[in-house]
């Protein structure tokens, strides 16, 4: 059995306060599951190991849709991607950036 590895991550979506961003994984092999945590910018975590959904059986790609609030800090946010296949498992971080629609 090989290794789950992060091959590719895209990151779609507006990145303001308030948006729905798309984070969607892309493995080198099918792994059995896929978590995802979310830091703000201030180290707090917004979502925690909470589940990504697979796009199909077949597919090694995942995906999370994450909701900001207009209240949420502005700056960095970090990602954490645990997948897990048998007794193997993998973490990858990311990292995007939100703004703040009102700043000048």
């Amino acid at each position: 059995m090989a290794f789950v590895k992060l091959r590719d991550i895209k990151i779609e979506g507006n990145l303001w306060l308030g948006s729905t961003i798309k984070i969607t994984a892309i493995f080198n092999e099918a792994p059995t599951s896929v978590n995802i945590t979310i830091e703000d910018s201030a180290g707090t975590d917004k979502v925690d190991r909470v589940a990504m959904t697979q796009v199909s059986e077949a597919d090694k790609v995942w995906e999370y849709t994450y909701q900001s609030s207009e209240n949420d800090n502005d700056g960095d946010y970090e990602f954490y991607i645990r997948a897990t296949k048998g007794s193997n498992t993998s973490l990858e971080t990311g990292k995007f950036t939100l703004f703040d629609a009102d700043d000048d």
